[in-house]
């Protein structure tokens, strides 16, 4: 019999004492992404999407979490953009989720030279609403 996985409060104390690695390239275009727990009755699930498909996305049919380019509406904060990318990707408003903490940002290799920092938020939404996707997923 295999032994279960951590439990979302588990997890959650984890985030809690960790030090994410920033990435604070100025010159870099900056996107993050919501890192979505729920507590279900097998134990924590987690939200991913599959991308649409496009030609002319590098990143077409990928599995992925929900999220994107951190836009002026979002003040420079990657937290805002990663609910707002949520909200509009997948129609599920964070405004109730605890957000747990970040994980280490990543530094992509887009098509661009002056790269890509991504940054992952991780939330804990208990009750979530149903998901209501848009044609990026």
């Amino acid at each position: 019999m295999e032994s279960p996985g951590p439990s979302l409060d588990q997890i959650a104390h984890h985030l809690e004492r960790y030090e994410p690695r920033l990435v604070g390239r100025l010159e870099a275009a900056r996107a993050a992404v919501a890192v979505i727990l729920h507590d279900a009755k097998d134990g924590p699930e987690l939200l991913f999407i599959e991308r649409a498909r496009h030609e002319s996305d590098p990143w077409s049919g990928h599995m992925a979490f929900p999220g994107g380019r951190v836009d002026p509406e979002d003040g420079g904060s990657t937290r805002r953009a990663a609910e707002r990318e949520t909200r509009e990707e997948v129609g599920l408003s964070l405004d109730g989720a605890v957000h747990l903490g970040r994980l280490d940002d990543l530094e992509g290799r887009p098509r661009r030279n002056d790269g890509l920092v991504i940054s992952a938020h991780v939330f804990r939404l208990d009750d979530p609403d149903p998901l209501d996707w848009n044609h990026e997923v």
